[in-house]
Parts: structure tokens; sequence; C-alpha cells
């Protein structure tokens, strides 16, 4: 019973997290469409968009072999994190690079006084950093403290909304959104990776290498980068079909949708830990 109350407690978490964060977003994408014409608000969707999906499997699914490998062996969850970091971390700056020059070339930045380039490098940087949130969610899942994931990521988005609303105000709001976005998930990262190595006991080198963790994260980099396209895939195609105004209004009434499929996410995020730890054990399997 104890397990079972904590994994309750845990889907109740996430399924706030979930549900606040989804109004918020949905609060600040009505905020983006009334600053922004839906042409601009659909090229920032689309920029968005794509870098969310490369920024979220560029660990090479290392997280996910990090939640399995520390299910398994208890004490060896900060030296698998900072395997997972160092993972991800050596394929940042050069996917955030390739990823602006590609990008640069392919959608057209609307006019600014800034460089489009370095435009689309804020906007960018900005998706591969709040996607190290995956790594530290993955710590608390390990050591079934969600409620801080619940509280900062909440945090986060309320922040973000805010910063937003302000940015709405100044002249070059395009600029100051893209920057109001990087600027939230540095310091959201900042506080989230504090908090969760400060609950992480010393522990021990892990049994599992680099290698090992790259071999396990096999598994998942596929089935992750699919079940990301499905969501982000769409956005691309669209923009590049009916253009980008098009694509800004789909963007917007899209994520009222999300509400209603971010719920198996909400039982697989707590369960999965728990399949991991209790293998064997029918009962709790059941």
């Amino acid at each position: 019973m104890p397990v079972l109350n904590e994994t309750v407690r845990g889907v109740a978490w996430v399924a706030l997290a979930n549900v606040v964060t989804k109004l918020l977003w949905a609060a600040t994408t009505v905020v983006l469409l009334h600053s922004l014409n839906p042409a601009t608000y659909g090229w920032l969707a689309t920029v968005w968009a794509t870098a969310f999906l490369f920024a979220s499997v560029s660990d090479w699914g290392a997280g996910q072999a990090m939640l399995r490998f520390a299910s398994k062996h208890q004490g060896e969850e900060r030296d698998l994190l900072i395997k997972a970091l160092a993972i991800k971390s050596a394929t940042f700056v050069p996917l955030v690079i390739v990823l602006t020059w590609l990008l640069s070339q392919v959608w057209n930045t609307p006019a600014t006084w800034l460089a489009a380039w370095i435009l689309m490098l804020i906007a960018v940087a900005g998706q591969f950093v709040d996607s190290y949130q995956q790594l530290f969610t993955y710590a608390c899942q390990i050591i079934r403290r969600l409620d801080l994931f619940a509280i900062g990521r909440t945090a986060y988005f309320l922040a973000l909304f805010i910063g937003i609303l302000l940015a709405a105000r100044q002249k070059e709001t395009l600029f100051f959104v893209a920057l109001a976005q990087l600027v939230a998930s540095t310091v959201f990262i900042a506080w989230f990776a504090r908090a969760v190595t400060r609950l992480l006991p010393p522990g021990k080198p892990s049994t599992a290498g680099y290698q090992d963790m790259l071999r396990w994260g096999r598994m998942f980099f596929l089935s992750t980068l699919l079940n990301l396209a499905y969501y982000r895939i769409d956005i691309m195609i669209l923009a590049g079909v009916a253009g980008k105004e098009a694509t800004g209004n789909y963007s917007a009434q899209y994520q009222l949708i999300l509400l209603l499929y971010s719920v198996p996410g909400m039982l697989f995020s707590v369960i999965v830990p728990d399949l991991y730890r209790h293998r064997a054990e029918h009962g709790f399997l059941q």
C-alpha cells in the first residue's frame, strides 16, 4: 500500500502540473496571437516546434537509459545523471548551430532590427535549454519527488506567461518574446538542477558506462523521435504547404486539444519507474 500511495500521489502531482501548465500556455498563446500577427506567430511556432523535436532527442535516449538503470540500481542516480547530462551537452552546441543555419535557409525571418540569424539562434537555443528539464524530470521520477517537477514546471509557465505579456508591450515584440522564453528556460533549468541534485545521494560510480547508456538508449531513441514527430511534424508540414498564417492559427487552437493528450503521459511518467523497480512482483504489476 505505501508504494501504491506514492504512485497515486505522483500521478496527482503530474496531473495538476499538466492541467495548470496547459492552461497557462493556452493563455500565453492568446497573448502571442494578440501581439503578433498570425503569420509571425506561425513562424515562431514552426521554429519552436522544429527545435523542440531535435532538442528532445539530443540525449540519444540516455535519459530513458538512466531511468532504467537507476530504478534497478539504487545509489547510482547521481553518476547516471551526470553521464546523461554529458551526452546531451556534447551535442548541444553543434546541434544549435546547425539547426539555426538550416532553419535560416528554409524559413524567412520576419522583418526586425536584429540580424535574422541572431533571432533564429535565440529561438532555437531557448528550446534546447528547456529540453534539459527532461533529464531532471527523470531524476525526480527515480527519487519519487515529482512534486519538484510539478511546482517548478508550473512556475516556469507562469513566469513565461508574465514575461511574454511584458514582451508584448515592446516595440520589437518578436525578439523580446523569443528572449523571454530563453531567459525563463535558463532560470528554470538552473533552479531545477539545483533542487534535484541536492536531493540525490552522493552515491557511487555506476556500473553502467557511457556505451551502456547509449546502447540501451537506442531502444528508446527512435520511439521517442516518432512520438515527438507525431505532435510536431504537422506544424512543420503545414508551414510549408499552407503558409505561416495558417500555421499560426492551427498551432494556437491545437494547444487546447493537448489537454486531452496529456492524460496518458501523466500515468506513464509515474508508473514506468515503478515497473522497473517491481518487475518481479506479480501483485504490484497487477
